[in-house]
């Protein structure tokens, strides 16, 4: 059912036209039809995924006959071949010297062939560093947020702006932006104390990103972040809840507007762990948050005044 779903969304079919029901893919017919009024939506359509199944790494070595997936994460999109390292010939005997050399030869000749231009390795060093990132942050970026990321980077590259720049700077920058943009909590200081760029210089390359590609990005959501600082403190979603109350009460009555995120985000989560008796101290919630004890007790103080909430 979910390979189904999945295929329903690639076609770019969601609901029937006719009575609004749900759309299922039928994979051996190769059609797309209504579940509540059976209505044929689309017919011959291809399934692109394997012809095979496999559920094990053995079975996945075995039967796997194409090579890799199309991806904007590689340089060459990941369609080139690999010289096997193994060093045996295809009965699996061990090579003797003399083709030991040879071979040796050809995968090196092999590899250098693979990067012919300055874009390709300039691609290498800024994938290998999204790799880096994605790791370093703890955080769950999905494929395919890194084949926006990809996609992105490439092109910066078509459009001459990555020379004279850093190029772990900019795939830093572009891995903010792509989440912003699909709404992942990520952070200036995330990204600064996990890479070697100060939020001062990420924050310039991000405005000159959005200028030249003529990106528009919304303010960032503070409830987006809410269940990450919370899983952090600890708390239980009864608090992340209340928090996220807040917060939206804030918004309603005009008291976020021209104040800090994370401040707002601080002074909600301590109420509302106050308030659910599961208390933290302000010096845990500020050092998580990444602001000072005297912007908590500033906002949160703000708050309860103006929300009317009784500690």
């Amino acid at each position: 059912m979910v390979r189904d779903i999945e295929s329903t969304l690639e076609t770019g079919y969601k609901n029937c036209s006719e009575c609004g029901g749900l759309l299922v893919f039928n994979s051996r017919m190769g059609e797309l039809t209504c579940s509540n009024c059976g209505l044929v939506v689309k017919d011959q359509i291809f399934s692109r995924g394997p012809d095979w199944r496999e559920f094990n790494q053995e079975q996945r070595e075995k039967r796997r006959r194409v090579g890799n997936p199309f991806t904007y994460t590689i340089h060459d999109h990941g369609l080139s071949t690999v010289i096997d390292t193994r060093n045996r010939d295809y009965l699996g005997k061990i090579l003797s010297n003399k083709k030991l050399s040879k071979v040796y030869r050809l995968r090196k000749l092999h590899n250098r062939t693979q990067i012919s231009n300055s874009n390709q390795r300039s691609m290498i060093r800024a994938f290998t560093e999204l790799d880096r990132l994605k790791s370093a942050l703890n955080l769950t970026i999905s494929r395919s947020i890194r084949e926006e990321v990809a996609l992105l980077y490439r092109k910066m590259l078509n459009n001459d702006l990555t020379k004279g720049r850093s190029i772990k700077l900019i795939i830093t920058t572009i891995l903010y932006i792509v989440s912003r943009q699909n709404n992942i909590p990520i952070t200036f200081d995330d990204l600064s104390s996990n890479s070697e760029y100060d939020k001062k210089s990420i924050n310039r390359m991000y405005r000159f990103i959005c200028r030249k590609l003529k990106i528009s990005i919304k303010p960032p959501d503070p409830v987006n972040y809410v269940s990450r600082f919370s899983s952090t403190l600890n708390l239980d979603m009864d608090v992340e809840r209340l928090a996220i109350k807040i917060i939206n009460d804030a918004k309603i009555e005009g008291i976020s507007s021209g104040k800090g995120l994370m401040g707002l985000i601080a002074g909600a989560l301590y109420i509302a762990s106050i308030l659910k008796k599961q208390r933290r101290t302000q010096k845990d919630i500020a050092s998580v948050v990444n602001i000072t004890d005297v912007t908590l007790r500033t906002r949160y103080k703000e708050l309860v005044e103006e929300l009317d909430i009784d500690l």
